[in-house]
């Protein structure tokens, strides 16, 4: 039988969680996550508050831009971990709260 696969752990740093809204009101802002695991790590929008769709997007590297004008509430970033060797994908969710 194969070996069993283990947990993979996905360290993450985030540079900020919340962003005052008098600041995104005026102006983009960036928020840079750093994930670091075993398998490639991707980032995607998980949710956001209503009507905030459009006004955020991750690049590949974790740079979440919160656009000029995005509505109040909490935006979510999953973070995934490919398997890789030994060990399981993984996930985890992030998020930034705009107040």
């Amino acid at each position: 039988a194969a070996a069993a696969k283990k947990a993979q752990t996905i360290n993450i740093t985030i540079d900020k969680t919340k962003v005052a809204f008098k600041t995104v009101k005026k102006k983009a802002v960036k928020v840079k996550i750093s994930a670091k695991a075993s398998g490639k790590v991707t980032y995607k929008i998980a949710s956001t508050p209503k009507g905030g769709k459009k006004k955020v997007a991750v690049t590949k590297k974790g740079v979440v831009t919160l656009k000029k004008g995005a509505p109040k509430g909490t935006y979510k970033v999953k973070i995934s971990a490919a398997a890789k060797g030994s060990y399981n994908a993984a996930n985890a969710t992030v998020s930034i709260t705009v107040k």
